[in-house]
């Protein structure tokens, strides 16, 4: 400080600055048993102010370790967060933990006048969850007193299951006790297409039982009026009975109409080569016959294409029919395509050659002819010929 004569003065002072701790807020909480921590939202509404830090948020920390979270009550859950100077807050509120009761799922029944409380599955169909405790289907128990299991009408079947927090849960299901139809006992039976109504025993291992008529047998009836005998499928027979409080039951089973393929005949076929195809009698010797259709013969066809009339060898020729039920049959024979054979030409024979004997020279005797005789000459000739015929046959002989 300067006074007017301009005299200074200097006075130094303490000032202490303290830090205020952050101000948390945070509400109570409520939750159902058995809802897992990382699915809460433990944060929600909570928030934390500092007057130097500012938003501080994200600093809360949380503390719910004496919580819990599957027992039913009341828990202390501790917020606590600290500022920049070290000031930490902590709030403590109530999270409040309330069970919900388990969940029984039952569906409603119907049985049989005559049936028995004790052979009946009742927990067939029912179950029950809890949140906490999982599947306690186990748990579950059953009233059934009321019901008159001899007498037909609607009568209030309970079911009941308690959980680990001592919450009870009831549900009540409607029972319907009705008066007994016949039991018709009946098989599926399978044909082939072609059969006749009549050829088929329709009432073997079929029976028909009454817990009033006792056997029935002998007065259940057939329907088979949607049966198709000759087409390929599948059929509903029906067989009914009527008792004597007229109670009918109907049965129904399935008959398979099994259509076969027809039978193909065809046998192996040979042309020479260079044939046309017109003139091969392709559907000669071939037959098709059906148990639904009978002869087809002329719905068979052929397949040639594969065959060369113009080169010899073997070759595959197919034959296919379809019944009316679209079954295809197909048989595949051999085509064989022969090469004409070549008569060989015939050289021309060798002509021999022919040699002219070399003429021995005669032995002439001197003997006087006799005036007019010629039987030498004679004699000389006929050797001549007889040289020469010699040596033509052994000439031929080593030809052959």
């Amino acid at each position: 400080m300067t006074n007017s004569n301009g005299k200074t003065t200097t006075t130094t002072i303490n000032v202490q600055v303290t830090a205020e701790n952050p101000v948390l807020h945070a509400s109570d909480l409520a939750i159902i048993a058995g809802t897992k921590e990382q699915d809460f939202a433990w944060f929600h509404n909570v928030t934390a102010e500092d007057k130097a830090d500012g938003n501080i948020n994200d600093q809360i920390q949380i503390d719910y370790s004496s919580a819990d979270l599957n027992k039913e009550g009341n828990y202390p859950v501790t917020y606590t967060v600290t500022n920049s100077n070290n000031k930490t807050t902590t709030q403590t509120v109530n999270i409040q933990v309330t069970a919900e009761n388990p969940v029984i799922e039952a569906s409603n029944i119907s049985v049989l006048a005559g049936s028995m409380g004790e052979e009946y599955p009742w927990f067939q169909n029912a179950t029950a969850t809890d949140k906490v405790d999982g599947d306690i289907s186990q748990h579950i128990s059953v009233d059934y007193s009321q019901v008159d299991f001899k007498k037909e009408g609607n009568y209030p079947v309970s079911y009941t299951v308690t959980n680990s927090n001592d919450k009870e849960t009831s549900l009540t299901i409607n029972l319907q006790v009705t008066a007994e139809n016949p039991v018709i006992t009946a098989v599926n039976k399978s044909i082939l297409a072609g059969t006749t109504s009549e050829e088929i025993s329709w009432f073997d291992d079929v029976f028909a039982t009454d817990k009033v008529d006792g056997d029935l047998s002998s007065d259940v009836t057939v329907d088979y009026a949607n049966v198709d005998f000759k087409k390929e499928g599948i059929y509903p027979v029906h067989y009914s009975v009527t008792n004597s409080n007229g109670k009918t039951t109907v049965e129904t089973v399935q008959i398979e109409v099994t259509a076969e393929m027809a039978i193909l005949e065809a046998s192996n076929l040979s042309v020479m080569q260079g044939a046309s195809e017109d003139s091969v009698a392709w559907l000669e010797n071939v037959t098709a016959e059906d148990t639904v259709d009978g002869d087809i013969t002329d719905q068979v066809t052929y397949d040639a294409s594969q065959a060369d009339l113009t080169k010899a060898g073997n070759y595959p020729v197919v034959y296919s029919v379809t019944n009316s039920n679209d079954k295809t049959t197909t048989k595949t024979v051999n085509l064989q395509v022969i090469a004409p054979q070549l008569t060989p030409a015939q050289p021309a024979p060798e002509q021999p050659e022919i040699k002219q004997a070399e003429p021995k020279q005669p032995i002439i005797k001197k003997v006087l002819p006799k005036t007019g005789d010629t039987s030498a000459l004679l004699y000389v000739l006929l050797g001549s010929a007889f040289i020469l015929f010699g040596t033509l046959l052994q000439r031929r002989r080593k030809q052959d």
